[in-house]
């Protein structure tokens, strides 16, 4: 594999940790509700990075474990 063929699969990857709202986006909820999923201690895992504790991100990883060990029901239109 050549030095561009790597480039432009790192490019083509999504990135590992996300920031809230793209996390949200990528569950499906918003970014407010993982605030909230927070303060109730649910949700998936998260990290607060060292040196800034209002930093929140996820791990692509964490979100999609969180997705197979939550899935959605469907709703039935009546």
């Amino acid at each position: 594999m050549d030095a561009i063929q790597k480039i432009d699969e790192s490019m083509q990857r999504p990135p590992r940790l996300l920031g809230e709202n793209e996390a949200g986006k990528y569950l499906g909820v918003s970014g407010r509700t993982l605030r909230d999923w927070r303060d109730k201690g649910i949700g998936p895992e998260y990290l607060k990075l060292e040196g800034n504790e209002k930093l929140t991100r996820y791990d692509i990883r964490e979100l999609d474990k969180y997705i197979d060990e939550h899935p959605r029901r469907k709703e039935r239109r009546q």
